[in-house]
């Protein structure tokens, strides 16, 4: 049988879950804007499934940050 958790493992399981899931937000919110980069000559079946898709990445980071800073 495992003991209880101390007050300062509870902490740091929350800081290091709070770190990975900043991390996360970041990471969908640059992958977002890398996707919604897109040069002049592309073709327009190409653009809008990119613009969707770019969209919803940083709809994500976005989504993340914010559970992020609500869950504390």
């Amino acid at each position: 049988m495992k003991p209880d958790p101390t007050f300062e493992q509870i902490q740091r399981r929350r800081f290091i879950r709070r770190r990975i899931t900043l991390i996360l937000a970041l990471l969908f919110v640059g992958s977002g804007y890398v996707v919604l980069a897109i040069p002049p000559d592309t073709p327009m079946n190409t653009v809008i499934p990119r613009g969707f898709i770019g969209i919803g990445l940083l709809l994500a980071g976005l989504f993340c940050a914010m559970l992020n800073r609500t869950t504390h």
